[in-house]
């Protein structure tokens, strides 16, 4: 009976651990995948007045895209970044 029983229990004990095993991934919290978004912030030569947007296609530091609303200057790309996007006021209240 003794060869039995030590089966028995090492069958228990594997079982608990599989199951152990299998059923952590689904009780441990996700960590949220960040969302980013490419900005581009455009600069005039002449006045220094600044503006940010988001990224467009053919966005390169340097590209003149247009003229400065406040003295005609031109406007040129300064920077190109990434930010964190900030969740939405829906996303913010679904985790409520």
């Amino acid at each position: 009976m003794g060869g039995q029983d030590a089966w028995w229990f090492m069958s228990l004990l594997a079982l608990i651990f599989l199951a152990a095993a299998s059923l952590t991934p689904l009780l441990t919290p996700r960590k949220k995948e960040e969302k980013w978004k490419s900005i581009t912030r455009v600069k005039c030569m002449s006045c220094g007045y600044t503006e940010e947007r988001d990224f467009t296609k053919g966005d390169y530091v340097g590209k003149i895209v247009g003229k400065c609303p406040k003295c005609g200057g031109q406007l040129v790309v300064d920077a190109i970044f990434r930010r964190k996007e900030e969740p939405s006021k829906a996303d913010r209240q679904g985790k409520l």
